[in-house]
């Protein structure tokens, strides 16, 4: 079993077996969204942010040339997967495919997987799929409830709109979904 970890291990058990075997009752749970998504929200994220000028060596040095951290990110991704002990970079880290954290191709039937949805009825969605998780869990009912109204209230629906518009409203003006389908897909195949 390949298992790339990006973080120390202090907190860390080394592989989902022996979660299950210490803990038979753990919910697990994995909430996973659109690739293309996933992508350009953390692009935006960390390359884009509300301050400017960008560390020098954030985004791979690449001062928001997509191109540049796209070919890098690749790079880094090919080599984690010849040598484990490879360099890890913070962009790598965030960018790497979630099914490395999680070893879905062993365990994914011991998940519980809610998909990241956007907009207000996606939020909504996944209020009510995390508070059935928690109900599970054994959370007690008052704390559950006040967890669902927070997700549910206005002003977590309009912060998530403000935040996702403000990552966007640069990139889109600069890649379409379309260009960034097709850059993937070239590259994919290669990792």
């Amino acid at each position: 079993m390949k298992h790339f970890r990006f973080c120390s291990s202090d907190n860390d058990l080394q592989h989902c077996s022996f979660v299950t075997e210490e803990s038979p009752k753990r919910i697990k749970f994995a909430v996973v969204r659109d690739p293309i998504d996933r992508f350009l929200s953390g692009y935006a994220d960390k390359c884009y942010p509300k301050r400017l000028p960008l560390p020098p060596e954030r985004c791979f040095g690449c001062e928001q040339n997509l191109s540049c951290f796209v070919e890098t990110l690749l790079s880094n991704l090919r080599n984690i997967t010849r040598d484990p002990n490879a360099t890890k970079y913070m962009e790598t880290s965030h960018f790497a495919p979630q099914t490395w954290s999680c070893n879905f191709k062993e365990h994914l039937h011991d998940y519980i997987i809610i998909k990241y949805e956007s907009g207000q009825q996606g939020i909504r969605n996944i209020a009510f799929q995390f508070d059935d998780i928690f109900r599970l869990a054994g959370v007690p009912n008052y704390h559950r409830s006040e967890i669902l109204k927070e997700m549910l209230s206005e002003f977590c629906y309009v912060r998530h709109v403000f935040y996702c518009f403000h990552q966007f409203h640069f990139i889109f003006r600069k890649v379409t979904r379309l260009q960034l389908e097709k850059l993937s897909t070239q590259h994919l195949a290669q990792i």
